[in-house]
């Protein structure tokens, strides 16, 4: 099984954030040459205590410090996927060779992103604001529609009173079903105020705060993770996949809701220990869904003018 989007999105260039060396290293001032520079008398003193660096270092009289790098006395390491916040010996990002590999991603995905949304914006040609305010008996038609048109695709979904009750204060509900049924023509009717209370909504706890940022993050770590476990060759050892492993605490969270929306109501079904990774079939669905889901929130948020959502960003903070 491959990566999603593999033609477009440089996987690769990821991995180095979740390579764990047996050695910590060394950081280090280089430059175009990509050997040492002895900037100052740390460096200096680091070198001396560190035979192993003495035919690194940059002997070229012009050549200007242009960034940082680590240097190993091993070179020896492995892959390892784990929590958000426990990076062990892994690359930093002020590494600058890491540094541009995250950047070449991050472009490339932004490229990606835009390309589809521009392409799903255009089947839309203008956008016809019909509604002042979404009046209760509007919401209660939507979402009977967005129901029947979600089966239709094979998408199945019950409705559930208790969650429509809960979410009734704000339209994250309606928007996030909207989004699944990819009824952008519906969306694109809803007042631009009333997406732009969708997208600042903190109906949640304190512990939640903004739900789209909420349901974005762990979205994120679905799509993003799953992708990591593919690139890196894990699929076959549940113990390797990190917090996507089943029966940890992420992975039972994105099976209900809570004060806030954890995962794509539609697409939680391939988030089971039976299907995850293990199908092929139903993991390309949900790195599908999970992108669908990025380049809609894109349309959206250029409507509004709000281009504040970055889930590259969102990805490499939590490893951080």
């Amino acid at each position: 099984m491959g990566t999603h989007l593999s033609h477009k999105l440089p996987w690769n260039s990821l991995k180095c954030l979740h390579f764990v060396r047996d050695d910590p290293g060394i950081l280090l001032s280089t430059g175009k040459c990509e050997k040492i520079h002895i900037v100052d008398r740390k460096t200096e003193q680091s070198l001396k205590t560190r035979e192993y660096l003495a035919n690194k270092v940059c002997s070229i009289a012009d050549c200007k410090v242009t960034g940082t790098k680590l240097f190993f006395k091993r070179e020896s390491g492995k892959y390892k996927l784990s929590s958000p916040g426990n990076r062990g010996r892994r690359e930093p990002l002020r590494d600058s060779v890491t540094k541009s590999q995250v950047t070449y991603f991050h472009q490339c995905f932004q490229k990606a992103v835009k390309e589809f949304a521009d392409t799903e914006r255009k089947k839309v040609s203008t956008r016809l604001v019909k509604m002042v305010e979404l009046k209760a008996e509007d919401t209660n038609q939507i979402l009977n529609e967005t129901m029947k048109r979600l089966n239709e695709m094979g998408k199945p979904i019950v409705a559930d009173p208790s969650k429509i009750n809960f979410f009734s204060s704000c339209n994250c509900y309606l928007v996030t079903l909207l989004i699944q049924a990819k009824d952008l023509e519906t969306l694109l009717k809803f007042p631009t105020e009333e997406i732009r209370k969708v997208f600042h909504c903190l109906h949640g706890s304190q512990l939640i705060g903004n739900n789209i940022s909420f349901l974005t993050w762990h979205i994120t770590m679905v799509y993003f993770v799953t992708n990591m476990i593919i690139s890196c060759g894990f699929e076959n050892d549940k113990n390797l996949w990190g917090k996507m492993t089943p029966g940890t605490f992420h992975f039972n969270e994105l099976g209900q809701d809570c004060d806030g929306h954890t995962f794509l109501e539609t697409s939680r079904r391939f988030i089971t220990e039976e299907l995850y990774i293990l199908d092929q079939n139903s993991t390309k669905q949900l790195l599908k869904d999970c992108f669908e889901y990025f380049y809609y929130i894109w349309i959206l948020q250029e409507e509004i003018n709000e281009l504040e959502i970055d889930v590259v960003d969102i990805y490499t903070n939590s490893i951080a």
